[in-house]
């Protein structure tokens, strides 16, 4: 392998399973689905 070929990789990640918030009546919001690559976007939420 030569160096070139070090600069030209991507690592990505993935979350393995869906993350999300519960509201208070009982709702689930998904806020990162099951194997989505990190980083992702960013949103905010109002509280």
């Amino acid at each position: 392998m030569s160096d070139t070929s070090v600069y030209n990789l991507l690592l990505l990640d993935v979350c393995p399973l869906g993350l999300g918030i519960e509201d208070i009546k009982g709702e689930m919001h998904t806020l990162i689905r099951r194997n989505t690559a990190i980083p992702t976007r960013t949103q905010l939420y109002p509280i």
